[in-house]
């Protein structure tokens, strides 16, 4: 798949204008002002023209103080998980080695942390390792995918303990079905089928919903601007999204996708809402769209500030605390530097011996 901006590239390079940075710093103010500026001009644009459409104002809904209510009352008794997880990844001359940790939590203190290491030499058959040209092919083939491999194998589990807690609320960070769940085997056979039949039944389930921090379907979160504080709307279902979306699989992949969206995505609804300044995507079951939009509005409340549910920040700050980055690096050189002494720095990440 491929598009066109209408944009020659020789144009392009030959049209900027480079400058000495002490010149650049003289005018960046107004370079910076001039740009945020046609910004508000689009974003005013794009309301007018959103506005005048046929209808349009009146899908959008207000919250309803009866069903808030409820939804605080459901949060406060821990009716209500928000589920969230990390990754940590460290680049080797002999493949990534990445610690992924999982959170999920709820208002009543009730817990769960899980976490897993992985590393690419797990995925290098045995048989290559008396041949040193064999072991280092398979490692590079295994490093050119093996971080998306593991952000999926993250988001996977996720969704896996999500189904833990049947008879509960429960809000995953992001989409519920993640592109990177949906874009092919990657070489590993029964990936797709696997995450494919993870997502049927997170829809079947019909008691969790996704919550979107940033999106790349600008379209859809730029609707948000239209709404006032305590409004949201429908928007679309997720099959369209996914459909939008498939793209570079194999034939067989792709029907494999496609069966998903038709069977299951239909019946999970795209919306968008806003309590504070900035409006957020969800995805929640459509028979429970606007029971989820006022849990999550009510959470959001709670983090009125940001307008995020306040659970899947509180899951996303104990996994920056329980599994930090800085330190899985740290343990990691230390037996790096146990095992190696003087070698060490041959495996160290290039970017952590650079002074300063």
């Amino acid at each position: 798949m491929s598009f066109s901006l209408n944009i020659n590239f020789r144009e392009l390079v030959q049209g900027l204008k480079w400058m000495n940075i002490h010149e650049f710093a003289d005018v960046e103010e107004d370079t910076l002002l001039r740009d945020v500026k046609s910004f508000s001009k689009y974003r005013n644009r794009l309301r007018k023209r959103l506005e005048e459409v046929e209808g349009f104002r009146e899908r959008i809904k207000r919250i309803d103080r009866r069903f808030l209510e409820e939804a605080f009352l459901n949060l406060k008794e821990g009716e209500a998980y928000g589920i969230d997880g990390t990754l940590n990844v460290y680049p080797t001359p002999f493949g990534a080695k990445c610690r992924i940790g999982v959170v999920a939590v709820n208002y009543a203190g009730e817990r769960l942390e899980e976490t897993v290491y992985v590393s690419d030499t797990m995925f290098i058959d045995e048989e290559f390792t008396d041949n040193i040209v064999e072991f280092l092919k398979n490692v590079e083939k295994v490093y050119r995918f093996s971080e998306l491999f593991y952000r999926s194998l993250m988001l996977y589990k996720e969704r896996e303990v999500a189904l833990k807690y049947g008879d509960k609320y429960r809000l995953v960070q992001g989409p519920l079905m993640p592109l990177e769940l949906r874009i092919g085997r990657m070489g590993i056979e029964g990936f797709l089928e696997e995450s494919l039949l993870l997502g049927a039944r997170l829809i079947e389930d019909g008691k969790v919903a996704g919550v979107l921090s940033t999106s790349r379907h600008l379209r859809l979160i730029s609707v948000g601007m239209l709404l006032k504080p305590g409004e949201y709307m429908y928007l679309t279902d997720l099959r369209r999204l996914i459909k939008s979306e498939v793209r570079r699989l194999l034939p067989e992949e792709e029907k494999l996708v496609e069966d998903f969206a038709e069977k299951h995505a239909f019946k999970i609804g795209v919306g968008v809402y806003k309590i504070s300044a900035k409006p957020y995507l969800f995805q929640a079951p459509k028979e429970r769209f606007d029971e989820f939009a006022h849990l999550i509005m009510a959470d959001a409340l709670n983090n009125r500030m940001h307008g995020f549910p306040l659970l899947l920040a509180y899951a996303d700050n104990i996994c920056r605390r329980m599994f930090s980055p800085e330190d899985f690096r740290q343990r990691l050189e230390s037996i790096i530097l146990r095992c190696e002494g003087d070698d060490a720095a041959f495996f160290f990440d290039e970017r952590r011996l650079r002074p300063g």
